[in-house]
């Protein structure tokens, strides 16, 4: 399998896509303002955590389990329930929420289209096997291209958030079902069947890992919540906008690092630990190279890129960019280490930095957000992030294999 190229699909198809989540704010915020932006904002923050939920860390450990210990169906059918798991969460954290009733019915249609998302990753896990993920880097593309035009449409007709949320929902509920699940049946074996009981031992194997996982979401959304909370949704609008850009970090690194789990997986079967580690720091550097590109791109443009996506009131907000994208370049390692420690199978480990890096979250968001806004939003993060790294890079060294 040529795995530069399964990652060059993944992540040109994820780019895509997540380029145009942005592209949303930008929408939102020219034809609404920076408190709709808000809104937005705040589907995103608690949408993110239950997506998150129903993902269950699963994709690493299946794309890596190389001696089949669980079958397609049961990866696509534990995916199939723990999106209903997260729907019902979500539903019961709304009920008693404070959120008017439109906004909670704009963080569900957010977390909707999440949940197609989060099935379709089922599929592409299992093509990713197959060596097939030119159907992620289609399937991400037409969902990215199309939701921006559908969804900037609604908006400049209607002008409503909630309308325009809906429509992309109803698109990606097409894409997902009419090509997604389509491709997964061409081209992946499904003659061995499984009940939904059966397909349970995935979730019960890969709990630590969605707890792992759903932590790090839970320390991005922590602070914006107490800075929404304290500061409003039009200074979280700001804050999400200038955030948004450097979250590509975070979004781009996973997509590359994903087609190389299976590579991990049998590099390990072969005991070759050796090449393992190279692949680790090579990750590490390539991540660092990506985020100094992107220092240095909005130290120059910045101000004139803002601006011309936003408004000219977001100037004092471009300050902040530079220290949130040194500290998505740290949330970043902490990936590229979890991709290594999953591999390995220690999966204890990985809760149990997220873990710290959770409580180092919780003791400082309060006190440094509500002193500082925005300053303190970041300096949580860093913090949180940077004792989670630390801990992994210390493991990784002292428990090396030869």
């Amino acid at each position: 399998m040529n795995y530069k190229k399964q990652a060059l699909f993944n992540s040109l198809g994820n780019v895509i896509y997540l380029a145009s989540l942005w592209m949303l704010s930008i929408i939102i915020t020219k034809t609404s303002g920076y408190n709709d932006a808000g809104i937005f904002s705040l589907a995103m923050t608690i949408g993110n955590v239950f997506f998150a939920f129903q993902m269950f860390g699963m994709r690493s450990y299946q794309v890596s389990d190389s001696s089949d210990e669980f079958g397609a169906e049961q990866y696509v059918k534990s995916r199939y329930l723990s999106c209903v798991f997260g729907i019902i969460l979500c539903g019961l954290f709304l009920l008693f929420s404070k959120y008017t009733n439109k906004n909670k019915l704009i963080i569900m249609s957010f977390l909707l289209y999440k949940t197609l998302e989060a099935i379709s990753d089922s599929y592409f896990g299992e093509l990713q096997k197959k060596g097939k993920l030119v159907v992620l880097a289609k399937s991400m593309s037409f969902k990215g291209i199309f939701t921006f035009a559908i969804f900037t449409i609604f908006m400049l007709i209607k002008k409503d958030l909630l309308i325009s949320m809906i429509c992309i929902v109803v698109l990606a509920s097409a894409i997902t079902f009419f090509y997604d699940f389509n491709q997964y049946r061409k081209y992946v074996d499904n003659s061995k069947k499984y009940t939904y009981v059966q397909s349970i031992c995935p979730l019960k194997k890969c709990f630590m890992l969605m707890v792992a996982t759903i932590i790090p979401i839970v320390i991005t959304a922590i602070p914006r919540l107490v800075l929404e909370a304290q500061y409003g949704t039009v200074e979280l609008g700001y804050y999400g906008n200038i955030s948004t850009p450097t979250v590509l970090i975070t979004a781009v690194v996973p997509t590359i690092l994903t087609p190389f789990m299976t590579l991990y997986g049998e590099l390990i079967k072969n005991k070759e630990y050796k090449k393992l580690y190279t692949y680790f720091i090579n990750s590490l550097i390539a991540t660092t190279m990506f985020g100094l590109g992107m220092e240095i791109m909005f130290f120059v443009l910045g101000k004139k890129i803002m601006t011309l996506l936003f408004t000219a009131s977001i100037v004092p907000y471009v300050k902040y960019m530079f220290s949130l994208i040194f500290v998505m370049i740290i949330y970043a390692f902490t990936m590229c280490c979890n991709s290594v420690l999953i591999s390995l199978r220690r999966n204890n480990e990985v809760l149990i930095y997220t873990i710290v890096s959770l409580l180092a979250c919780i003791l400082f968001s309060f006190i440094s957000v509500e002193k500082f806004g925005i300053s303190g939003v970041i300096f949580t993060m860093g913090i949180s992030y940077g004792l989670q790294f630390i801990c992994q890079i210390t493991n990784l060294y002292i428990k090396r294999e030869k």
